[in-house]
């Protein structure tokens, strides 16, 4: 397990770093009114895409090891049909009415950029679905690859050859449609991957189609991951109504920069997910909880290694930015704590929703959702913006922790069931 943790931790440090060299990259290049409508069109597209995959990701992870369980060839294989499928027909309607809506209300100028967000919207469902799929069959490192590391490279690479090039110049426009060039490469990709899985573990089988357990069992894990989204977004719309543009842009950078405290739980969740949710169908519920604990192990030592480094190097990182986004380090260090609490509670929220209790997940979420609603226009009045990333940090920590304290209550870790098992 260590071993596939570090390379998995590798390969999203390498995207990250890749990440953070075509944002600053953009920013640079592009100024600040065509960055800002790049920013907008991908954002936007990524919501569209959130709903069109309704939560399909995470619910193939546990699907897939639930029918090699029970050795339903057929069935998974029209599982790997139908969710592969679904993103890319809901994700056409869906920017179909977005982007044909900003169209019709003269939103922006340039109709090849609402063009290109809306290719964006089922290529970005399409991926994370295939994402998912490669992590149900435990090809964490191949999951990773695609999501991340290849998306982000294959973006920066892309990025450069059209600003060396004299056939285009680079522009919000032309940096999304390379961006869609990205996206299609990795589908074709992760899709040759899937389609040598789909021969060998079902290679004459007819599919069977089972696709309202299947959205029943998703949307759940789609509205959980929706309610993240709306924690992540909070502090920076609220503060949009609250306080200038430059307060603004300072918090956004040092927000952005406190996410790579979670490098230490995206390096564990593509492994720990499919074990166990594959150890859950077997009912061997004491390797369960000691999957568990190795990854929470993993995910502190991790966290705490990052803590101290981002804590020290702060300062210096902000300053990439721009000299101005050193006035953020209050807010970085805040969230940093924050997100610090989150990981070494360990993938509790995950277990629960690998585990038959993605429901309790679910309300889990929209109720920390609605105490960050709460808590950060309050704090923001009280204390700035500091008060955002406090709210912020608050809602986050208490998500993992509630989810650690209802799994322990279920008998999926800890107490008397951690020492005896069931």
């Amino acid at each position: 397990m260590i071993k596939a943790v570090f390379k998995s931790g590798a390969l999203q440090i390498i995207g990250f770093g890749a990440g953070f060299c075509v944002h600053i990259f953009l920013a640079r290049i592009l100024g600040s009114a065509e960055y800002g409508a790049l920013n907008f069109i991908y954002a936007l597209s990524a919501v569209l895409a959130m709903i069109a995959m309704f939560g399909l990701p995470q619910a193939c992870v546990r699907l897939i090891q639930e029918y090699t369980v029970k050795n339903k060839a057929a069935t998974m294989k029209g599982l790997l049909v139908f969710a592969q499928l679904w993103p890319l027909a809901a994700g056409l309607v869906l920017s179909g009415i977005a982007y044909g809506g900003l169209w019709a209300l003269g939103q922006f100028s340039a109709p090849m950029l609402l063009i290109a967000g809306g290719a964006l919207v089922p290529l970005i469902a399409l991926l994370r679905v295939q994402s998912g799929i490669l992590r149900g069959f435990q090809r964490a490192a191949l999951s990773v690859f695609y999501e991340v590391t290849y998306r982000e490279v294959a973006f920066l690479t892309a990025l450069l050859l059209v600003f060396v090039s004299s056939a285009f110049a680079l522009s919000s426009v032309s940096a999304l449609w390379a961006l869609v060039g990205v996206f299609m490469g990795g589908i074709v990709l992760a899709g040759i991957a899937i389609l040598k899985i789909i021969t060998q573990k079902a290679p004459d089988l007819r599919a069977v189609y089972t696709p309202h357990y299947w959205l029943s069992l998703s949307w759940p894990m789609m509205m959980a991951v929706a309610m993240r989204m709306l924690m992540l977004r909070t502090d920076v719309i609220t503060l949009g109504f609250m306080v200038s543009a430059t307060s603004l842009g300072v918090y956004a950078g040092a927000a952005k920069l406190s996410m790579l405290m979670a490098l230490a739980q995206m390096a564990v969740m593509p492994f720990f997910m499919p074990q166990a949710a594959k150890l859950f169908q077997n009912g061997k519920m004491q390797e369960l909880r000691r999957l568990f604990y190795k990854a929470q192990k993993l995910q502190a030592l991790g966290g705490a290694a990052l803590l101290i480094v981002l804590i020290i190097f702060g300062k210096l990182l902000l300053s990439i930015l721009g000299a101005e986004y050193v006035a953020g380090y209050n807010v970085f260090v805040i969230l940093v704590i924050g997100q610090f609490i989150s990981v070494v509670s360990g993938p509790a929220s995950a277990l629960l929703e690998m585990s038959a209790h993605e429901k309790t997940a679910m309300k889990i979420v929209m109720a920390c959702a609605g105490l960050n609603l709460v808590l950060t226009p309050v704090l923001i009045f009280w204390v700035g913006i500091e008060g955002a990333a406090i709210a912020t940090a608050i809602a986050f920590s208490a998500q993992n922790l509630a989810a650690y304290g209802v799994a322990r209550q279920k008998g999926l870790i800890g107490g008397k069931a951690h020492a005896t098992g069931t």
